[in-house]
């Protein structure tokens, strides 16, 4: 019986120490704007920007490849958030051929916030495909859009980091 009970705490000693450093290598800062009431985790890698013309700073990834974006949009508008995106995705079709194909879905995040996430194919001017993933969730009146921009062949390389990250979106006020 003493060489089980030993057995199992070797074993999750074991395991705890295995984990404990995959576990810190997830955690990564976390990026609040208290002024529009909501905080996301930057993924590793990532870097404050200050994003021209607009007063929300973004993040940007990696010098490697294409480095892709993450931005932010805040919106002062009582409407719901499934009604403002319809009327978001209709106004960019119709103002930007080189939208290629949309599809929405609902998403909730890890605190069981619900939002809906719109992943849009696009053609660059360059004729570069890229995918836009965006996410927006509802706040006190206002929805808050989170913007994930990659070149479509480094896609694959990113979509379960943007995912962990919009994951990570709260709420704070």
């Amino acid at each position: 019986m003493k060489s089980k009970v030993f057995l199992f705490i070797t074993i999750a000693i074991v395991v705890a120490m295995t984990a404990a450093p995959l576990m810190a290598q997830q955690k990564h800062a976390e990026r609040i704007d208290k002024k529009n009431g909501f905080s996301i985790i930057t993924p590793e890698g990532f870097t404050v920007i200050e994003n021209p013309g607009s007063p929300f700073k973004g993040l940007k990834g990696p010098e490697e490849d294409y480095t892709p974006t993450i931005a932010f949009a805040v919106y002062n508008t009582s409407a719901k958030v499934d009604v403002f995106v319809i009327r978001s995705v209709m106004a960019s079709l119709n103002r930007n051929p080189s939208i290629i194909s949309v599809k929405r879905e609902a998403f909730t995040t890890s605190k069981g916030l619900k939002g809906e996430r719109v992943i849009a194919n696009i053609s660059l001017p360059d004729g570069r495909p890229a995918i836009i993933t965006d996410y927006y969730f509802p706040g006190n009146k206002k929805i808050i859009q989170v913007n994930f921009a990659v070149i479509a062949d480094f896609a694959e390389k990113y979509n379960d980091l943007f995912e962990e990250t919009a994951r990570s979106f709260e709420l704070t006020n």
